[in-house]
């Protein structure tokens, strides 16, 4: 799960690089991505 994470994370800042990608649904994808692996680490602590 978390390298698939890290791997969506990581294909955000691909899409920003990208000059025809919407840079606002790039930086909207990877708060979402970001916001996603904080919530997993954080249930990993919680068990």
């Amino acid at each position: 799960m978390i390298v698939v994470l890290k791997e969506s994370i990581l294909n955000c800042f691909n899409d920003l690089k990208e000059k025809d990608f919407d840079d606002e649904l790039a930086l909207k994808n990877l708060n979402e991505s970001i916001t996603e692996y904080k919530e997993y680490k954080l249930s990993l602590k919680e068990k």
